[in-house]
């Protein structure tokens, strides 16, 4: 009977060290929320700020596009003026990531997006 109850009470501890645990990781997890933004709001601060990305595609991974976007819709269609001088559309379906090109500024402050906003 001591024993029975002795694991019973174990089960209840870890099953509350759990749930402390669950709550102190959700609780990280909801103050870190407020600091993430929207895909759109990425690409309209690359936009803003002409930051130089490289768009790289779904199928051909190997394959991406440097340029400066200068347009893009809620499809994430991005319009792109190349360093050689072409502007391109790229559908939004075909693009697997943007990424700010190394030297640019990668960092998004997130009290500019704020002030885009309004």
């Amino acid at each position: 009977m001591e024993k029975k109850k002795q694991k019973e009470v174990s089960e209840i501890l870890s099953k509350l060290e759990f749930s402390i645990a669950y709550k102190i990781d959700y609780m990280k997890f909801s103050k870190s929320m407020s600091k993430i933004i929207q895909p759109l709001q990425a690409i309209y601060y690359f936009l803003t700020n002409s930051i130089k990305v490289q768009i790289y595609e779904k199928e051909r991974p190997k394959v991406f596009y440097n340029g400066i976007i200068i347009g893009f819709d809620e499809y994430m269609n991005v319009v792109l003026d190349s360093e050689d001088g072409k502007r391109m559309l790229i559908k939004g379906d075909v693009i697997c990531a943007i990424v700010p090109e190394k030297g640019q500024d990668s960092i998004i402050n997130e009290n500019e997006i704020e002030a885009t906003e309004k």
